[in-house]
């Protein structure tokens, strides 16, 4: 994931956050990367995430949630994070095989996904 220094006061990349997401992925097999979430430097994680292969267009949250998320403190901000990590842990018990719905509007070949192109 493109978790970053630069970002860590958003809710999900908290490092209160990105330790519960490691730990419910970790007993579910699933090793929880983040390349550059010790990175400050915005244009330095561009840069290294553009070196990983990810496109620039999907660095960065584009959806209305972000613009008008509001900010939590202490305990409220906990147990919402809670909540969120629950939330994963909760579906990959539940199935064996998770399915995306994924909307996408462009050509498929430049989506540069390679966990869906079999790259």
């Amino acid at each position: 994931m493109g978790y970053s220094g630069y970002q860590n006061t958003w809710p999900e990349q908290t490092p209160y956050a990105t330790e519960g997401l490691r730990k419910v992925l970790k007993t579910n097999g699933i090793q929880l990367q983040l390349p550059v979430y010790d990175i400050n430097e915005k244009d330095y994680v561009l840069n290294e995430l553009t070196k990983m292969g990810l496109k620039k267009e999907s660095y960065e949250q584009k959806c209305t949630k972000q613009k008008y998320n509001i900010d939590l403190d202490g305990d409220i901000l906990k147990a919402e994070i809670d909540k969120w990590i629950a939330s994963p842990e909760g579906i990959i018990k539940s199935k064996t095989a998770i399915e995306l719905d994924i909307w996408y509007r462009g050509n498929m070949e430049d989506a540069a996904w390679p966990a869906l192109s079999g790259r």
